[in-house]
């Protein structure tokens, strides 16, 4: 279950997953799946990476957009989790 909350402005993700349920689908996996994390909240990405490593998944991670299209091309994963509202970027 994800829920979201604010908290001085920024929005705070707290994941809880319960492991008994993630254990099955854990071990059917031969291989690590990749998750690309697509988010420039640094904080929010760490605390995905590490979650998702716990469960032995493989990470990679772009801080935007342009990023993560190269990182999806060169790596091609097999999940992307993309932030939803990136800051507008001045060229």
């Amino acid at each position: 279950m994800v829920a979201f909350s604010q908290e001085r402005g920024r929005r705070i993700a707290m994941i809880r997953m319960v492991g008994a349920e993630l254990e099955p689908a854990q071990q059917e996996l031969e291989t690590k799946s990749s998750v690309l994390i697509v988010d420039d909240d640094e904080d929010q990405s760490l605390l995905l990476e590490f979650r998702l490593q716990q469960l032995g998944f493989k990470t990679l991670a772009a801080r935007d957009g342009s990023e993560a299209v190269d990182v999806a091309k060169s790596a091609h994963p097999d999940l992307i989790l993309l932030d939803l509202r990136f800051p507008t970027s001045t060229v």
